[in-house]
């Protein structure tokens, strides 16, 4: 339904087909300043194929994607810098039988620079990642996220997954203009994968305390 009232052009109860999913929802554009406001919600979208053709990111994500979105945008700025800036947005999701790409493997997770630089974790690593790398950490049943949109930039709020072996919670903010990212990950890995952590899997304050001494 189209309407115009208060200087305000209304789009209600859109529907659209897209990425082998339903996107629902209502616009609103101001006709004197042309900010337009929209209230989305999205059901059963192939996430793979959203982050491909939206993103140009590729093998990064899949499964089915259900989201709801509150967003503004002036599309009438100059550049897309400054339409990125002007950005805000409100997104909550799930995603259900999906698979990371390379992030959600734990052997590059402990590969983290900040483990690497490690003298004590250096010596423990190289007999591990081998046997690590046999296990599949990148399914998970249930991926969910809020993310907050403003200034160019993407607070996650967090993000949490939920898989078989291995779940993951992330905080931290992206900055869309540089396309950068600075998280914080939390991983929780089940008996399965903790017990091909050798060394690694049996440290403790003492142990830590007992290796720089010596």
């Amino acid at each position: 339904a189209l309407n115009i009232l208060n200087n305000k052009l209304y789009l209600k109860n859109l529907s659209t087909n897209i990425f082998e999913g339903n996107v629902k929802g209502n616009i609103d554009a101001d006709l004197i300043s042309f900010l337009i406001n929209a209230d989305l919600k999205g059901k059963n979208l192939n996430v793979e194929k959203a982050l491909l053709y939206g993103a140009n990111m590729k093998d990064a994500l899949s499964g089915k994607l259900n989201f709801n979105a509150t967003l503004s945008l002036n599309p009438t700025l100059k550049t897309q810098e400054e339409q990125m800036k002007d950005l805000k947005g409100d997104i909550g999701f799930s995603i259900t039988d999906g698979q990371f790409g390379p992030f959600g493997k734990i052997e590059n997770l402990i590969l983290a620079e900040n483990i690497r630089e490690s003298q004590f974790f250096q010596t423990a690593l190289g007999g591990i990642i081998n046997a690590l790398a046999t296990i599949d950490t990148t399914h998970f049943e249930e991926l969910t996220g809020h993310l907050l949109i403003a200034d160019g930039n993407c607070i996650i709020d967090p993000i949490t997954s939920k898989g078989s072996v291995m779940n993951l919670h992330i905080l931290g903010n992206f900055d869309i203009l540089k396309n950068y990212a600075n998280m914080k990950v939390r991983v929780k890995i089940t008996s399965i994968l903790s017990n091909l952590l050798g060394p690694i899997n049996a440290i403790n304050p003492v142990n830590l305390i007992n290796s720089a001494a010596s």
